[in-house]
């Protein structure tokens, strides 16, 4: 896995998900995040995770990041 690639960690991370495997796509997310700060999904995904959580804040934050992504389109 070439660690630049954004969209696999993103396939990756939705796998894992699937799996139960929460902090596996959490990690997964978040080291797409320090390769591209404006990956949409890693937003989306980060923030939903984070809010089952129970991590509002955070999860706010990238909810708010990931619509500001989604309108600059």
């Amino acid at each position: 896995l070439d660690p630049s690639y954004v969209g696999a960690r993103l396939h990756l991370a939705l796998i894992l998900l699937e799996q139960g495997n929460t902090q596996g796509a959490r990690e997964q997310y978040e080291e797409a995040l320090t390769w591209n700060r404006n990956s949409l999904g890693a937003h989306e995904g980060l923030a939903n995770i984070l809010r089952e959580a129970g991590e509002r804040e955070k999860a706010e934050e990238h909810r708010k990041k990931a619509e500001a992504l989604r309108y600059a389109r």
